[in-house]
């Protein structure tokens, strides 16, 4: 049974930002101030202190609305405060330049500036603050997985608050210390940490932390399987969420409630929590609370009613899918294939499964682009203080140089022969440089090209021969099953590794300096290699492929090249062509004198008339085939460049719900 827990690490995200934006500065007398007041008075403010609070009241202003002018302003203000040496002002500033990176999930950046600001508390001093910037900075590394170091700046900073004896920050770090021990499976810890924190905060009046930290301590005994004890304090905790305000943590306790009834054998009462719980995200409006439940619901009575479970299923993979739970929506997949298989229904089974592994892999994709984007920022951060410090350096230089020239002014012509001799010298690295670069460049776009191709032709059929393993180890399946799955297997197998094997070679060829050579070939047995590559994508849909062209035809080409062109149309076509369509390969030597068009036409989807003008030119989006398959768009802008560089071209011809057809040429022989 899943147990909804929420996102302990993002609510700390938020009491962080709230401490920033509202504690440390008494800024009540401009929480009603238009934005314009509060510039008109930062234009005439003198006092430094001053001058912080208002800079923190900009920020906050514009901190959801407009979060890049709330970066704009805090910058500003660092590099005011950081000029005229006030350093507490300056690390304010950058405490909050990290806090506003954080909420954008830009974690290099946000690390960088905590990092800044605890190097300024610790010249001024103020152990309440470097305790705060390491909570800070503890949050950063847990969102980063790196939990051992996120409890030692947890620890140092709960030690400093004990010291204070400020309570609410005591409480706050042992829930951060809870959440880490929670994350890393050291539930025996983590319930030490919140019962710390309970045995303060339950002496406080009703609040959604106080409720939020009792759900947290009930899914900690969940997950050692204590469902009774578990029981004991979500019983506890909702008792006291009856409030309007803390619907939102009530829905989360009942929901968790009816897993631990389900997991007590209490099937009626489970089900009575689950219905609370959806009438409660109903009107409440919390459609991701909403699909979990019915999730959390399926997955208690599927055993016993398989054909409610689906519809509840379906109704919760709407939910999930139009609101952009992707994680919840992968679940949702994976309980679909266990509800089919148990009741040996393979194929639904397979289907299922194959879903949840492209959910899997799109959510990999993203959290990817989420780390090559902070990379990138931190290059670009990286260069800009740079590039900042080398201007300082420069104007520094200036003004000696003005002081030497207005009191020498006989070096003048000296130094002018030194720069031009360093500037001959220069100009002459740089020219050896530039050819090195060109060099490289070349190295860097085969690799590129090598790389994207392996990633975009053997990703899908390798990622297919897992899911086959699985189906071919199940001991439900008969023998006439298994055989069909090691064909299948046997066959995805040798297509990738003679498809790798080709691109290595071509690749290898072209990184070793050796130019890859056109030669005279017959395209029959390369097309018919590409259908087996692709039989087993072909046959989950039920697509009839068809080979039209003659068994003589010859062109001049690299080989390597029409594999791939050839191999990306059909893949394409697959992906775009709905179940037990058509596809058809064909070659015409009389279309265009001295040349072979070959053509690949489905009856799929079609393509729009403003898709079709830049489909070649990587201006498009990827589209999801029509089984939700994932693309990367790199495919049809790889075939035009292998193409042109054997004096071929391609195009397309395509209709909006009634197919497309593809055609490429290559010189005859």
């Amino acid at each position: 049974m899943k147990i909804a827990s929420q996102n302990t690490m993002k609510l700390f995200i938020i009491k962080l930002c709230a401490l920033f934006l509202f504690l440390f500065y008494p800024v009540l007398l401009f929480s009603q101030a238009k934005v314009s007041d509060l510039l008109a008075k930062l234009s005439t403010a003198t006092n430094d202190s001053i001058k912080t609070n208002l800079y923190f009241s900009i920020c906050k202003y514009y901190r959801f609305e407009n979060p890049d002018s709330a970066t704009f302003y805090a910058a500003e203000g660092q590099r005011y405060f950081s000029e005229r040496g006030y350093k507490i002002g300056e690390a304010k500033m950058l405490g909050l330049l990290g806090t506003l990176a954080e909420m954008r999930g830009v974690l290099v950046v946000a690390q960088r500036r905590f990092e800044e600001e605890l190097e300024l508390y610790n010249q001024i001093g103020s152990k309440i603050d470097i305790a705060l910037t390491n909570n800070s900075l503890g949050v950063v590394e847990g969102r980063k997985a790196n939990y051992n170091l996120a409890t030692q700046y947890f620890i140092s900073a709960l030690q400093t608050f004990t010291n204070l004896s400020d309570t609410e920050d005591i409480v706050d770090t042992y829930i951060k210390l809870g959440a880490v021990n929670e994350l890393t499976n050291n539930l025996d810890k983590a319930l030490e940490y919140y019962d710390d924190a309970y045995k303060i905060e339950h002496d406080k009046p009703v609040s959604v932390s106080g409720l939020t930290l009792l759900n947290n301590i009930g899914v900690v005994y969940c997950k050692k399987k204590e469902y009774k004890k578990a029981m004991d304090y979500f019983s506890a905790a909702i008792e006291n969420a009856n409030d309007p305000g803390f619907t939102s943590v009530r829905i989360l306790l009942l929901i968790n409630m009816g897993a631990a009834n389900s997991k007590l054998n209490k099937k009626e009462i489970a089900f009575i929590n689950f219905q609370e719980a959806l009438k409660l995200t109903k009107q409440s409006h919390q459609p991701e609370y909403y699909a979990q439940t019915l999730y959390n619901i399926s997955e208690s009575i599927y055993e016993d009613d398989k054909a409610k479970a689906i519809i509840y299923l379906n109704e919760a993979v709407d939910t999930a899918r139009k609101i952009g739970l992707k994680e919840l929506e992968g679940d949702i997949y994976g309980l679909f294939a266990i509800i089919y298989k148990k009741n040996e229904d393979y194929k639904k089974a397979l289907e299922f499964t194959e879903k949840k592994q492209t959910i899997l892999d799109s959510i990999a994709g993203i959290q990817k682009k989420i780390e090559i984007a902070n990379l990138e920022t931190m290059f670009k951060l990286n260069q800009s203080e740079e590039t900042v410090k080398m201007l300082k350096y420069v104007l520094k230089k200036n003004a000696i140089k003005k002081n030497i020239i207005l009191m020498f002014a006989i070096f003048i012509f000296i130094v002018f022969i030194i720069l031009f001799y360093f500037y001959s010298k220069s100009l002459k690295l740089n020219n050896e440089l530039l050819k090195k670069q060109s060099e490289l460049q070349k190295a860097n776009t085969v690799k590129d090209k090598l790389l994207s191709v392996i990633g975009h032709d053997l990703r899908g059929p390798i990622s297919n021969i897992p899911v086959l393993l699985e189906m071919f180890n199940d001991k439900a399946s008969d023998e006439e099953s298994k055989l069909y799955y090691y064909d299948n297997i046997k066959e995805l197998a040798i297509s990738c590794k003679d498809t790798l094997d080709k691109l290595l070679f071509w690749g290898k060829k072209n990184l070793s300096g050796t130019k890859t050579v056109r030669t005279i070939f017959l395209t029959k047995e390369h097309i018919l290699n590409t259908f087996k590559l692709l039989k087993t994508s072909a046959t989950q849909k039920n697509i009839k492929i068809i080979d039209n062209t003659a068994d003589d035809i010859k062109v001049v080409a690299i080989p390597e090249h029409f594999d791939f062109v050839i191999r990306n149309l059909l893949a394409n076509a697959i992906k775009f062509t709905n179940s037990n369509g058509e596809i058809i390969v064909n070659a015409v030597q009389t279309q265009i004198p001295g040349y072979t068009v070959f053509s690949v036409k489905d009856n799929g989807i079609g393509i729009d008339e403003k898709t079709k003008l830049s489909i070649f030119e990587g201006a498009n989006s990827s589209t999801l085939g029509t089984n939700n398959e994932v693309g990367t768009n790199i495919g049809l802008i790889l075939c035009k460049d292998f193409l042109r560089e054997n004096e071929g071209e391609i195009w397309v011809e395509s209709e909006l719900g009634k197919g497309s057809v593809f055609y490429f040429s290559l010189k005859n022989q």
